[in-house]
Parts: structure tokens; sequence; C-alpha cells
């Protein structure tokens, strides 16, 4: 037989390797994006090196003592690292610092009853 007719088996076979290559071409294309896409959601997801807001603080009064920050500036810096320092040692802003008592009392230390009867309330005799 001589060249296919169109239509034949050779131009079907033709098409068939262009389909095939068009469509793993576009398959590796959408997994490459999905890679990339996986990526930049866990480099953004990915916690940021922390700046500890004590040595943020350090520095700060380090350039207000050189003169580099106002004092108005200074202040408002402080307050709002001071806030983060607090919650990060778990203070409460809003709370008064709770009373602390004595581990050990004596008998007759404020807060403790006495041990034993009250006085005149016993048999005499």
């Amino acid at each position: 037989m001589a060249v296919g007719i169109i239509g034949g088996p050779l131009l079907a076979q033709v098409f068939d390797q262009r389909i095939l290559i068009t469509g793993a071409l576009l398959a590796g294309a959408l997994l490459l994006g999905a890679f990339v896409i996986a990526c930049i959601r866990r480099v953004l997801r990915s916690p940021r090196a922390s700046v500890d807001p004590v040595d943020e603080l350090t520095r700060y009064r380090q350039l207000y003592e050189r003169g580099e920050l106002s004092e108005e500036e200074f202040k408002r810096l402080r307050g709002l690292l001071g806030g983060e320092v607090r919650r990060q040692v778990g203070l409460e802003t809003n709370k008064p610092a709770p009373e602390v008592k004595n581990a050990i009392q004596s008998p007759g230390s404020p807060g403790r009853p006495p041990e034993g009867p009250p006085p005149g309330s016993g048999p005499t005799g």
C-alpha cells in the first residue's frame, strides 16, 4: 500500500500522539503550578522570625539615649512594647498584682485562727 488515505490509520496515529503530548504537557504544567502554590503557602504560613519585645525595647531605649528618638516617640514605643512584654510574661495589665502571703504562718498571726479552744471556755476546776 502506498501513502495512507486521509482519515486513515496514519492520520489517527499522528493525531493521537499530538493529543498525548499536549495532555502530558498540560498535566505537567498543572502539577508544577500546584507545587509552586504549595511552596508559597508553606512560606506564608510559617512563623516568621519573631523579634523579642525586650530586645526591641532595649534598642529603642539606646536610640532615645543617643537622641535619635524624641521623648514622645520613645514613650509611644515603650507603651506598645511594654504591653507585648507583659503579654509574653503572662501578666495582665488591668488586674492588680495578687497579694503575696507568707507560706508559713505562726499560730497567732493574722488570717489564721488560734489553735485550741478560746480562753475561758474550758472546764475550771
